[in-house]
């Protein structure tokens, strides 16, 4: 059996929608089975919900009863205002009370045997399985307030003592429900009320390992991860041939007969001596003996060491990542030691590992989503036992995203986690054909898993995402962005991947709903001559584009297609091209729900922009970091021909196309000198954004102003 997929309602940030985990299939299926391909990632952003999972998980397998804390609050607000609304109203009664539900799917097809049925015949038609009907189990777990009179009652004492401060009273509120309310928990299946047998749990039916990511750090926590499996190791294998235990408990008995006896005779006299100088020696007297046991020997004598080349060192001075590491497998291994055999194919058991990446550094994170499932089959196959176990793991590491979806080659086997304007979690699982769109191609697929190495799995993890398509405006966008005092304190990724292929882009960002702005140039297609000659664009209506990008938008951009007749295209030798993708009279900006693109549009100082170089240029003409920076990039000559010897500044609008062209081959250089000049001056001396850089900025202001503070 395994679990396929476990659905939360209203505990903690989960609410009724958007709320289903998928779990991978652990079944290896094919010879290029892939290990990363059988870990279910959970990714998402501090406070996002990820922690909540495994909480839900040991909620409902220890049948705990909720308190008032593990309630979604928005659904708490909502249950407390209908009772105050009832009582303003003078009803006698209102019966809205809290709820939570839990719904796990369990596969238990052929392909996922179960050693019994024991655990789910009360869920299940024994005959229908054997009708080979579909073998899928889900089972709902329901919490509902047991006395609703008695809730009532309480809530409107409460009411009735807190008419008008309302915080109070939604804290006592809370207080109310961990301190006297009790719950029901009930079963359901296919949507009707389960009665299973009395002694039922589901503790039965799932077993779940949590190896906390706030593991213990002493001095002497590994040895302790190490002795507990150990001492458990020599149990097991003493029940099998009553040896090896034997064997120590006999050393452990001839040790203490041999300390005793170097330290009684001669000590003894030595104390007692002493001691009868104050007390009737008849009365005390004082016995020297060696106590060591099983137990102790393991807890206070030995300790691990780990090899650092050919010297081993104690574990207090091995670094924190590989600690963490080595605990991560000592959990594990001690669970398995620990794990009944009779019991590990009758359940689904689940080891979820939370956020493996602390301390680790960045290549250490990479390796370990590679080979983490490795790891966990040589535990298992170091035992006789056969346990059918799903790993979990939540993370907020780029890196180890990167590397699973490297490893398997796949987004396929992703929860993504956030968290809605109303702050509530909303779980996003990813899969290839979702991301890859109706209207994208395999090759778009590929492409997105191959870039996505370079830096795009921080995308998982951002407040919002800028896209360019230079190198200029990647680096002066990042240098603005730390004195806008609505965006420096968001995290915001900004991407260089070239406006032809943004677009390609858009059903991730719109799954993950990240708020994604991407600034792209109008590429306004021009002739041999207009090239050549460097002439200026003064209109942009009639205009043909070559930006994919905004090809794909053409209908809310204010692209046309226009008639050519055959003996004008004869005539002017026009391509077909060139009908369409035409600029109309009203051109707009794209805004796509958190989707938003930008462009040059609009002229400035009477002319029309095809780069961001050349936008920066006419709108900062007479800024001096700006004159001084193009003085230092642009040969000399160059600059003279344009500006003359009376430094006349209106020359650089007036052929502004021109050093464009200038500074194609020295763009990096062109950021980095007018970075390094504004790093030296106030920020209102500093060069102007573009307008259309401006439109969009502003536009992620608003969409970021209504998101919640996350932690990156």
């Amino acid at each position: 059996m395994y679990l396929k997929s476990f659905r939360i309602t209203n505990f903690r940030k989960f609410k009724t929608a958007s709320n289903t985990i998928d779990f991978v299939n652990p079944k290896k299926t094919t010879e290029q089975y892939t290990p990363s391909s059988a870990t279910t990632l959970i990714v998402g952003r501090n406070n996002s919900g990820k922690t909540s999972i495994a909480a839900a998980l040991q909620q409902v397998v220890k049948h705990q009863d909720p308190k008032g804390s593990d309630f979604n609050f928005d659904h708490l607000y909502k249950v407390l205002d209908a009772h105050k609304a009832a009582y303003l109203d003078n009803q006698q009664n209102c019966f809205k009370t809290p709820y939570m539900r839990f719904k796990f799917s369990i596969d238990f097809s052929d392909e996922h045997k179960t050693n019994s049925m024991e655990n789910i015949v009360d869920f299940v038609d024994i005959k229908s399985i054997k009708a080979g009907a579909n073998k899928e189990l889900k089972i709902e777990l329901r919490y509902c307030v047991k006395e609703v009179a008695l809730f009532g009652e309480e809530v409107k004492k409460l009411i009735e003592k807190h008419p008008s401060d309302d915080n109070t009273l939604f804290r006592e509120f809370v207080k109310l429900i961990t301190n006297k309310i009790r719950f029901k928990q009930t079963f359901h299946c296919n949507g009707e009320v389960v009665n299973p047998s009395r002694d039922f749990k589901l503790s039965h039916l799932i077993d779940i390992k949590i190896v906390s990511a706030n593991l213990d750090n002493s001095q002497n926590s590994l040895s302790n991860v190490f002795n507990k499996i150990i001492k458990y190791k020599l149990r097991y294998d003493d029940q099998k041939d009553n040896s090896a235990r034997e064997k120590l408990e006999n050393s452990i008995f001839k040790i203490n007969k041999n300390v005793t006896e170097e330290i009684s005779t001669p000590h003894e006299e030595i104390v007692n001596s002493v001691v009868e100088k104050i007390v009737d020696d008849q009365h005390m007297q004082v016995s020297l003996r060696s106590d060591l046991d099983f137990d102790s020997l393991f807890t206070e004598l030995i300790r691990y060491e780990f090899k650092e080349g050919s010297h081993f060192i104690p574990e207090n001075q091995f670094g924190l990542g590989y600690s963490n590491l080595m605990k991560i497998l000592g959990h594990i291994i001690d669970y398995v030691e620990q794990y009944e055999e009779s019991d590990s194919k009758s359940k689904v058991n689940i080891i979820c590992i939370e956020e493996p990446e602390n301390f680790m550094h960045p290549q250490m994170q990479e390796l370990f989503i590679k080979h983490i499932d490795k790891a966990v089959q040589a535990i298992l196959g170091k035992t006789p036992k056969t346990i059918n176990s799903q790993l979990a793991i939540t993370t907020h590491s780029s890196h180890i995203l990167n590397s699973k979806i490297h490893a398997s080659n796949t987004f396929n086997n992703i929860n993504y986690l956030t968290n809605s304007k109303s702050n509530k979690t909303i779980v996003v699982p990813l899969n290839d054909n979702k991301i890859q769109g109706r209207e994208g191609s395999p090759h778009d697929l590929n492409f997105l898993k191959k870039h996505i190495k370079f830096k795009v799995s921080d995308l998982f993890f951002s407040d919002a995402v800028i896209i360019v398509e230079g190198i200029t405006e990647e680096q002066l966008i990042a240098h603005y962005l730390t004195e806008i005092e609505d965006l420096s304190r968001k995290y915001i990724s900004i991407f260089n991947i070239n406006g032809a292929y943004a677009h390609i882009y858009e059903p991730l960002f719109k799954l993950l709903q990240v708020p994604c702005l991407i600034i792209t140039d109008i590429d306004v297609k021009r002739t041999e001559t207009e090239k050549k000659e460097f002439q200026q664009l003064t209109v942009l209506e009639g205009r043909t584009t070559t930006n994919n990008v905004l090809k794909k938008y053409k209908n809310e951009i204010g692209l046309s297609d226009t008639d050519v007749s055959q003996s004008d295209m004869k005539e002017k030798a026009v391509e077909e091209e060139t009908k369409k993708n035409i600029f109309g009279e009203k051109i707009n900006y794209v805004s796509d729900s958190n989707f938003y693109i930008v462009f040059q549009k609009c002229s400035i100082n009477n002319y029309y922009s095809t780069s961001f170089e050349e936008a920066f240029i006419l709108t900062n003409f007479e800024n001096d970091i700006l004159n001084s920076t193009l003085k230092e990039v642009i040969p000399n000559k160059t600059l003279t021909d344009i500006i003359g010897e009376d430094n006349n500044l209106q020359s650089l609008v007036d052929n502004s196309f021109k050093l464009q062209k200038k500074l194609s081959a020295s763009k990096s250089n062109f950021s980095n000198t007018l970075i390094y000049k504004m790093a030296s001056e106030d920020a209102h001396k500093w060069p102007s954004l573009p307008t259309y850089i401006d439109d969009g900025l502003n536009w992620l202001k608003s969409e970021l102003s209504t998101l919640p503070l996350n932690g990156i």
